[in-house]
């Protein structure tokens, strides 16, 4: 079904109001955002189609304007869940927990990173803990991502992506495999690949 958008923005250029329409022109949902004084966004209200409230977001920051934390309410204004972020000492994200409302934990993503800065591996942990899934991801000398390997919670590779650049730099080809059985080491068997290419003008 084909949608269309209308956008409003303050006089620093935030954007405040973003409405949605179905394709027979009548309003879908309505999102409304408030910034401090920074410009960061500090909340977003989302509106059912005949407005009433459905969802309201209020974030948080540390002192180098980082979000640090996403708490999530429901159209009553109850608790729904709220997201967690944590840094490292050079700003890097390192965790980024969900929490439901009860407080337990629902999902929760932790990231590594290489001597050059490069995220090297994402873990995303189920709510008891485990590891549900694990990414690893390798670089060039330019420090441009030129592959992924994902691996499913025995550890098996379960899928694998892979980027090339041309000379100035920008990304040309994007494929991703589907790993159906590994067969040794190297040798894998594949389905479902996708390939995007991407072309860019002068």
């Amino acid at each position: 079904m084909e949608r269309s958008c209308t956008y409003k923005y303050d006089k620093e250029g935030n954007l405040i109001d973003e409405i949605w329409f179905k394709g027979d022109g009548k309003r879908w949902t309505q999102h409304k955002y408030t910034y401090n004084k920074s410009g960061l966004r500090t909340e977003m209200a989302s509106f059912n189609a005949d407005g009433t409230l459905w969802s309201w977001h209020q974030y948080e920051y540390n002192d180098d304007d980082r979000i640090v934390l996403d708490i999530t309410l429901d159209g009553s204004g109850s608790l729904w869940g709220k997201h967690v972020y944590v840094y490292d000492t050079n700003g890097k994200l390192v965790e980024d927990a969900l929490y439901k409302a009860n407080g337990a934990l629902g999902s929760q993503y932790i990231y590594r990173y290489d001597e050059r800065g490069n995220m090297s591996e994402e873990t995303w942990h189920k709510e008891d803990g485990t590891v549900w899934w694990r990414e690893m991801h390798h670089y060039n000398t330019n420090a441009q991502r030129i592959m992924s390997d994902r691996y499913d919670d025995a550890g098996g590779l379960w899928g694998k992506q892979i980027y090339r650049y041309e000379s100035h730099g920008n990304r040309t080809v994007w494929e991703r495999f589907r790993i159906e059985k590994s067969l040794g080491k190297d040798v894998v068997t594949i389905s479902g690949a996708t390939e995007f290419r991407y072309t860019y003008w002068e």
